[in-house]
Protein backbone atom coordinates (compact mmCIF):
# COMPACT_ATOMS: atom_id res chain seq x y z
CA UNK A 1 0.00 0.00 0.00
CA UNK A 2 1.02 3.50 -0.69
CA UNK A 3 0.63 5.10 2.63
CA UNK A 4 1.89 8.10 4.22
CA UNK A 5 5.58 8.74 5.70
CA UNK A 6 5.64 8.70 9.22
CA UNK A 7 6.27 12.45 9.69
CA UNK A 8 3.08 13.49 7.81
CA UNK A 9 0.76 10.76 9.51
CA UNK A 10 2.32 11.68 12.83
CA UNK A 11 1.12 15.66 11.50
CA UNK A 12 -2.69 14.22 10.33
CA UNK A 13 -2.76 11.63 13.64
CA UNK A 14 -1.60 15.26 16.09
CA UNK A 15 -4.38 17.06 14.26
CA UNK A 16 -7.28 15.37 13.70
CA UNK A 17 -6.49 13.47 17.39
CA UNK A 18 -7.41 10.18 15.74
CA UNK A 19 -5.24 6.95 15.34
CA UNK A 20 -6.55 5.14 12.06
CA UNK A 21 -6.07 7.60 8.97
CA UNK A 22 -5.96 6.00 5.39
CA UNK A 23 -4.77 8.01 2.39
CA UNK A 24 -7.18 7.26 -0.47
CA UNK A 25 -7.10 7.83 -4.11
CA UNK A 26 -10.34 10.76 -3.37
CA UNK A 27 -12.90 11.93 -1.11
CA UNK A 28 -15.29 9.97 -3.06
CA UNK A 29 -13.07 6.78 -3.12
CA UNK A 30 -13.28 7.05 0.41
CA UNK A 31 -16.93 7.68 0.96
CA UNK A 32 -17.23 4.07 -1.20
CA UNK A 33 -14.64 2.44 0.71
CA UNK A 34 -16.35 3.30 4.09
CA UNK A 35 -19.98 2.14 2.77
CA UNK A 36 -18.33 -1.38 1.21
CA UNK A 37 -16.75 -2.04 4.54
CA UNK A 38 -20.03 -1.43 6.06
CA UNK A 39 -21.73 -3.60 4.05
CA UNK A 40 -24.64 -1.15 2.14
CA UNK A 41 -25.25 -3.45 -1.04
CA UNK A 42 -29.12 -4.01 -1.39
CA UNK A 43 -29.43 -1.24 1.47
CA UNK A 44 -30.04 2.26 1.70
CA UNK A 45 -28.10 5.41 2.16
CA UNK A 46 -29.50 8.50 3.36
CA UNK A 47 -27.71 11.44 1.93
CA UNK A 48 -28.92 14.87 2.34
CA UNK A 49 -30.24 16.89 -0.59
CA UNK A 50 -28.08 19.65 -1.02
CA UNK A 51 -24.97 17.73 -1.66
CA UNK A 52 -22.65 16.73 -4.20
CA UNK A 53 -23.85 14.32 -6.97
CA UNK A 54 -20.71 11.72 -6.51
CA UNK A 55 -21.89 10.98 -2.75
CA UNK A 56 -24.72 9.09 -4.30
CA UNK A 57 -21.73 7.73 -7.12
CA UNK A 58 -19.70 6.19 -4.16
CA UNK A 59 -23.28 4.74 -2.53
CA UNK A 60 -24.29 2.87 -6.07
CA UNK A 61 -20.70 1.68 -6.73
CA UNK A 62 -21.01 0.20 -3.08
CA UNK A 63 -24.24 -1.43 -3.70
CA UNK A 64 -26.50 0.85 -1.82
CA UNK A 65 -29.28 3.06 -2.88
CA UNK A 66 -29.47 6.44 -2.79
CA UNK A 67 -32.26 7.77 0.09
CA UNK A 68 -32.05 11.82 -0.52
CA UNK A 69 -33.50 13.98 2.62
CA UNK A 70 -33.88 16.92 3.30
CA UNK A 71 -31.62 19.49 5.13
CA UNK A 72 -32.24 22.33 7.76
CA UNK A 73 -32.62 25.68 6.45
CA UNK A 74 -30.78 26.98 9.71
CA UNK A 75 -27.61 25.28 8.32
CA UNK A 76 -27.88 23.69 5.19
CA UNK A 77 -27.07 20.38 7.00
CA UNK A 78 -28.96 16.90 7.10
CA UNK A 79 -32.39 17.62 9.10
CA UNK A 80 -32.43 15.23 12.32
CA UNK A 81 -36.00 15.66 12.03
CA UNK A 82 -36.36 13.94 8.66
CA UNK A 83 -33.48 11.20 9.45
CA UNK A 84 -35.71 10.75 12.45
CA UNK A 85 -38.88 9.77 10.12
CA UNK A 86 -37.41 8.12 7.46
CA UNK A 87 -35.45 6.09 9.27
CA UNK A 88 -35.89 2.42 9.67
CA UNK A 89 -33.95 -1.01 9.67
CA UNK A 90 -33.85 -0.81 5.64
CA UNK A 91 -31.30 1.64 6.30
CA UNK A 92 -27.44 0.92 6.71
CA UNK A 93 -25.83 4.00 6.49
CA UNK A 94 -26.47 7.82 6.56
CA UNK A 95 -23.68 10.61 5.36
CA UNK A 96 -23.46 13.52 7.08
CA UNK A 97 -22.36 16.13 4.78
CA UNK A 98 -20.72 18.69 7.17
CA UNK A 99 -22.06 21.53 4.68
CA UNK A 100 -20.60 25.08 4.12
CA UNK A 101 -18.29 24.40 7.10
CA UNK A 102 -20.94 23.84 10.03
CA UNK A 103 -20.16 20.26 11.36
CA UNK A 104 -23.85 18.33 10.88
CA UNK A 105 -25.18 17.79 14.25
CA UNK A 106 -23.27 14.07 14.71
CA UNK A 107 -24.15 13.68 18.25
CA UNK A 108 -28.04 13.44 17.24
CA UNK A 109 -27.65 11.42 14.35
CA UNK A 110 -25.66 8.70 15.51
CA UNK A 111 -28.36 8.83 18.50
CA UNK A 112 -30.95 8.05 15.87
CA UNK A 113 -28.80 5.47 13.97
CA UNK A 114 -27.67 3.20 16.71
CA UNK A 115 -31.23 1.21 17.52
CA UNK A 116 -30.87 0.63 13.71
CA UNK A 117 -27.26 -0.67 13.55
CA UNK A 118 -26.97 2.41 11.28
CA UNK A 119 -24.09 3.82 10.99
CA UNK A 120 -23.05 7.38 10.65
CA UNK A 121 -20.48 8.60 8.03
CA UNK A 122 -18.82 11.76 8.97
CA UNK A 123 -18.20 13.83 5.30
CA UNK A 124 -16.24 16.68 6.61
CA UNK A 125 -14.52 17.33 2.93
CA UNK A 126 -16.07 20.97 3.08
CA UNK A 127 -15.00 21.56 6.47
CA UNK A 128 -11.85 20.23 8.07
CA UNK A 129 -10.04 22.28 10.13
CA UNK A 130 -12.90 22.97 12.21
CA UNK A 131 -13.68 21.38 15.36
CA UNK A 132 -17.23 21.37 17.63
CA UNK A 133 -16.91 20.68 21.63
CA UNK A 134 -13.21 20.28 21.10
CA UNK A 135 -13.41 17.29 18.36
CA UNK A 136 -12.07 18.07 15.33
CA UNK A 137 -14.64 17.66 12.26
CA UNK A 138 -13.93 14.65 10.55
CA UNK A 139 -13.56 12.65 13.65
CA UNK A 140 -17.35 12.99 14.95
CA UNK A 141 -18.83 9.96 12.97
CA UNK A 142 -18.52 5.93 12.64
CA UNK A 143 -15.82 6.71 9.95
CA UNK A 144 -14.54 10.25 8.40
CA UNK A 145 -13.85 11.19 5.11
CA UNK A 146 -11.49 14.35 4.22
CA UNK A 147 -10.94 15.58 0.19
CA UNK A 148 -8.12 17.21 -1.17
CA UNK A 149 -9.73 17.82 -4.06
CA UNK A 150 -10.81 20.68 -6.30
CA UNK A 151 -11.88 23.78 -4.15
CA UNK A 152 -11.66 22.49 -0.69
CA UNK A 153 -9.96 23.75 2.49
CA UNK A 154 -7.00 21.81 0.70
CA UNK A 155 -7.11 21.64 -3.34
CA UNK A 156 -4.43 19.47 -4.41
CA UNK A 157 -7.17 18.77 -6.86
CA UNK A 158 -7.25 15.03 -5.54
CA UNK A 159 -6.41 12.94 -2.63
CA UNK A 160 -8.05 12.71 0.32
CA UNK A 161 -8.45 10.89 3.99
CA UNK A 162 -10.30 7.80 5.67
CA UNK A 163 -10.45 8.00 9.46
CA UNK A 164 -11.29 4.74 10.80
CA UNK A 165 -12.20 4.05 14.36
CA UNK A 166 -9.87 0.99 15.36
CA UNK A 167 -7.44 -1.42 13.99
CA UNK A 168 -9.54 -3.63 12.40
CA UNK A 169 -11.56 -1.33 10.61
CA UNK A 170 -8.07 -0.40 9.26
CA UNK A 171 -7.46 -3.84 7.96
CA UNK A 172 -10.62 -4.43 6.48
CA UNK A 173 -10.12 -0.97 4.69
CA UNK A 174 -6.59 -1.91 3.71
CA UNK A 175 -7.67 -5.37 2.36
CA UNK A 176 -10.55 -3.51 0.23
CA UNK A 177 -7.92 -1.38 -1.16
CA UNK A 178 -5.60 -4.24 -2.46
CA UNK A 179 -8.76 -6.28 -3.38
CA UNK A 180 -9.95 -3.78 -5.88
CA UNK A 181 -6.39 -2.48 -6.70
CA UNK A 182 -5.34 -5.77 -7.51
CA UNK A 183 -8.29 -6.75 -9.62
CA UNK A 184 -7.76 -6.92 -13.43
CA UNK A 185 -9.62 -3.64 -14.44
CA UNK A 186 -7.45 -2.15 -11.98
CA UNK A 187 -4.18 -3.52 -12.87
CA UNK A 188 -5.08 -2.31 -16.46
CA UNK A 189 -6.13 1.76 -15.53
CA UNK A 190 -2.41 1.27 -13.63
CA UNK A 191 -0.54 -0.06 -17.36
CA UNK A 192 -2.52 2.79 -18.80
CA UNK A 193 -1.57 5.70 -15.95
CA UNK A 194 2.06 4.87 -16.58
CA UNK A 195 2.59 3.91 -20.71
CA UNK A 196 0.38 6.73 -21.77
CA UNK A 197 1.74 10.18 -22.04
CA UNK A 198 -0.14 13.27 -20.97
CA UNK A 199 -0.39 14.76 -24.96
CA UNK A 200 -1.17 11.39 -26.05
CA UNK A 201 -5.29 10.92 -27.18
CA UNK A 202 -5.77 9.53 -23.86
CA UNK A 203 -4.02 11.91 -21.60
CA UNK A 204 -6.92 12.92 -20.20
CA UNK A 205 -7.12 9.37 -18.50
CA UNK A 206 -3.49 9.28 -17.31
CA UNK A 207 -4.31 12.53 -15.92
CA UNK A 208 -7.39 11.54 -13.88
CA UNK A 209 -5.98 8.67 -12.70
CA UNK A 210 -2.53 10.11 -11.19
CA UNK A 211 -5.16 12.63 -9.37
CA UNK A 212 -6.86 9.79 -7.53
CA UNK A 213 -10.09 9.88 -9.78
CA UNK A 214 -10.38 6.80 -10.72
CA UNK A 215 -8.06 4.40 -8.27
CA UNK A 216 -8.08 4.14 -4.70
CA UNK A 217 -4.83 5.35 -3.65
CA UNK A 218 -3.60 7.96 -2.56
CA UNK A 219 -1.69 9.63 -6.09
CA UNK A 220 2.45 9.37 -5.71
CA UNK A 221 2.76 12.84 -7.18
CA UNK A 222 0.48 14.95 -4.44
CA UNK A 223 2.29 13.42 -1.24
CA UNK A 224 5.41 15.66 -1.34
CA UNK A 225 2.73 18.68 -2.06
CA UNK A 226 0.24 17.60 0.74
CA UNK A 227 3.40 17.75 3.25
CA UNK A 228 4.57 21.29 2.23
CA UNK A 229 0.42 22.28 2.29
CA UNK A 230 -0.20 20.72 5.20
CA UNK A 231 2.28 22.99 7.44
CA UNK A 232 1.03 26.29 5.82
CA UNK A 233 -2.50 24.53 6.67
CA UNK A 234 -2.16 24.54 9.90
CA UNK A 235 0.04 27.50 10.59
CA UNK A 236 -2.30 30.09 9.00
CA UNK A 237 -5.81 28.51 10.03
CA UNK A 238 -5.93 30.66 13.52
CA UNK A 239 -5.76 33.78 10.94
CA UNK A 240 -7.84 32.45 8.66
CA UNK A 241 -10.57 31.80 11.16
CA UNK A 242 -10.22 35.16 12.52
CA UNK A 243 -10.62 36.61 8.95
CA UNK A 244 -13.59 34.93 8.02
CA UNK A 245 -15.28 35.57 11.49
CA UNK A 246 -14.66 39.14 10.59
CA UNK A 247 -16.29 38.78 6.90
CA UNK A 248 -19.40 36.96 8.55
CA UNK A 249 -19.79 40.51 11.00
CA UNK A 250 -19.55 42.09 8.02
CA UNK A 251 -21.58 40.74 5.36
CA UNK A 252 -24.08 40.60 8.36
CA UNK A 253 -24.64 44.49 8.28
CA UNK A 254 -25.64 44.17 4.65
CA UNK A 255 -29.44 44.51 3.95
CA UNK A 256 -31.31 41.72 2.20
CA UNK A 257 -28.39 39.67 2.50
CA UNK A 258 -28.78 36.54 5.66
CA UNK A 259 -26.18 35.03 7.21
CA UNK A 260 -26.72 31.21 8.25
CA UNK A 261 -27.22 31.15 12.15
CA UNK A 262 -22.82 29.36 13.12
CA UNK A 263 -22.24 28.44 16.44
CA UNK A 264 -20.39 30.07 17.98
CA UNK A 265 -17.57 28.20 17.71
CA UNK A 266 -13.95 26.78 15.91
CA UNK A 267 -15.50 26.71 12.41
CA UNK A 268 -14.36 26.96 9.03
CA UNK A 269 -16.50 27.35 5.78
CA UNK A 270 -15.62 25.95 2.70
CA UNK A 271 -16.54 28.50 1.43
CA UNK A 272 -18.56 31.92 2.75
CA UNK A 273 -21.96 31.18 1.99
CA UNK A 274 -25.12 33.20 2.87
CA UNK A 275 -28.57 33.68 1.49
CA UNK A 276 -30.41 36.51 -0.85
CA UNK A 277 -34.22 35.73 -1.97
CA UNK A 278 -34.75 38.73 -3.60
CA UNK A 279 -34.17 37.84 -8.05
CA UNK A 280 -33.27 41.69 -8.03
CA UNK A 281 -30.95 41.79 -5.38
CA UNK A 282 -29.38 38.69 -6.77
CA UNK A 283 -29.09 40.63 -9.98
CA UNK A 284 -27.38 43.34 -7.80
CA UNK A 285 -24.67 41.22 -5.62
CA UNK A 286 -23.64 39.55 -9.07
CA UNK A 287 -23.26 42.71 -11.03
CA UNK A 288 -21.27 44.58 -7.65
CA UNK A 289 -19.51 41.36 -7.19
CA UNK A 290 -18.07 41.28 -10.64
CA UNK A 291 -17.34 45.14 -10.76
CA UNK A 292 -15.05 44.52 -7.51
CA UNK A 293 -13.93 41.40 -9.03
CA UNK A 294 -15.02 39.40 -5.82
CA UNK A 295 -15.33 35.47 -6.70
CA UNK A 296 -18.10 34.24 -6.38
CA UNK A 297 -20.25 30.70 -7.05
CA UNK A 298 -23.96 28.87 -6.50
CA UNK A 299 -24.53 25.84 -5.21
CA UNK A 300 -24.58 22.23 -6.65
CA UNK A 301 -28.22 21.40 -7.49
CA UNK A 302 -30.55 19.47 -5.19
CA UNK A 303 -29.82 15.85 -5.79
CA UNK A 304 -33.67 15.04 -5.73
CA UNK A 305 -33.73 17.03 -8.68
CA UNK A 306 -30.19 15.88 -10.47
CA UNK A 307 -31.65 12.27 -9.84
CA UNK A 308 -34.39 12.95 -12.16
CA UNK A 309 -32.19 13.79 -15.41
CA UNK A 310 -28.81 12.38 -14.19
CA UNK A 311 -27.25 9.00 -13.44
CA UNK A 312 -29.62 7.58 -11.37
CA UNK A 313 -32.90 7.44 -10.35
CA UNK A 314 -34.53 8.78 -6.72
CA UNK A 315 -38.21 6.77 -6.22
CA UNK A 316 -38.76 8.66 -2.78
CA UNK A 317 -40.14 11.78 -1.75
CA UNK A 318 -38.64 15.00 -3.19
CA UNK A 319 -37.34 17.71 -0.67
CA UNK A 320 -38.45 21.62 -0.52
CA UNK A 321 -34.34 22.04 -0.38
CA UNK A 322 -34.68 23.84 -4.33
CA UNK A 323 -35.60 26.92 -2.27
CA UNK A 324 -32.55 27.28 -0.41
CA UNK A 325 -30.26 26.52 -3.30
CA UNK A 326 -31.76 28.89 -5.46
CA UNK A 327 -31.10 31.80 -3.02
CA UNK A 328 -27.48 30.54 -1.80
CA UNK A 329 -24.35 32.40 -2.93
CA UNK A 330 -21.11 31.33 -2.17
CA UNK A 331 -17.80 33.66 -1.86
CA UNK A 332 -14.65 32.12 -3.00
CA UNK A 333 -10.77 32.10 -1.34
CA UNK A 334 -8.43 29.99 -1.33
CA UNK A 335 -7.85 28.60 2.85
CA UNK A 336 -4.80 30.92 3.97
CA UNK A 337 -4.35 33.87 5.59
CA UNK A 338 -2.99 36.41 2.72
CA UNK A 339 -6.33 35.32 0.97
CA UNK A 340 -8.76 35.39 3.48
CA UNK A 341 -7.16 39.06 4.23
CA UNK A 342 -8.22 40.04 1.26
CA UNK A 343 -11.22 38.78 0.64
CA UNK A 344 -11.83 40.91 3.75
CA UNK A 345 -10.56 44.24 2.06
CA UNK A 346 -13.03 43.07 -0.91
CA UNK A 347 -16.29 43.26 1.40
CA UNK A 348 -15.38 46.19 2.88
CA UNK A 349 -15.06 47.75 -0.56
CA UNK A 350 -18.38 46.14 -1.11
CA UNK A 351 -20.08 47.79 1.68
CA UNK A 352 -19.27 50.82 0.42
CA UNK A 353 -21.40 49.91 -2.83
CA UNK A 354 -23.94 47.99 -1.50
Amino acid sequence: MNLFDNALLSQLRNFFQCEYIIPVGSGTAGLYLALKYYGVEGKHVMVPSLACPNICVAVMAAGGIPLIVDVSSLDGNISTNAVKSRIDASVKAIIAVDSFGYPADLKTLKEIASPYGCKVIDDACQAYGGSINGERVGCLGDMGVISFGYSKPIALQGGGLLIVPNKNALNGILELMRTNSNSPVSLFKNWLSLNLSLSSKYGLFKFLTNHGLLNYNFPEILKQKLHMTWQLFEQDLPAVKSNLKKAREIISTLNDIDTFDYIDGDWLPWRYSFMITSGETQDRFLRLSKKLHIKSSRLYKPLNIVSNKFLFRNPYPTSPSKNIFDSIFNLRYATTRNSTNQLIEKIKSFRKFW
